[in-house]
């Protein structure tokens, strides 16, 4: 098979690598910088979504709160009128 013709739908080619010792080492450390900063990219997804839900709650205790005091300051409104 000719190196610069197209291959067939669906088959798997690659073509023949001669690597160096160097170059294999080059291979390995590209892959493992790029696990690593995955790794961190993960961590960061999952920091981010944990400050999302605790702002969520924040605001649903902000909520709860703000309610409380309106209907506190509408018992003693109702009291003083009645």
């Amino acid at each position: 098979m000719n190196p610069l013709s197209i291959p067939p739908e669906g088959s798997l080619y690659r073509l023949p690598l001669n690597e160096t010792k160097e170059e294999k080492l080059l291979l390995q450390t590209e892959l493992l910088r790029k696990g690593a900063i995955r790794a961190l990219v993960g961590r960061f997804e999952v920091f981010q979504m944990l400050a999302t839900i605790r702002n969520k709650a924040k605001k649903a205790t902000t909520r709860a709160l703000v309610f409380t005091i309106l209907i506190q300051m509408c018992r003693k409104l109702f009291d003083a009128a009645g």
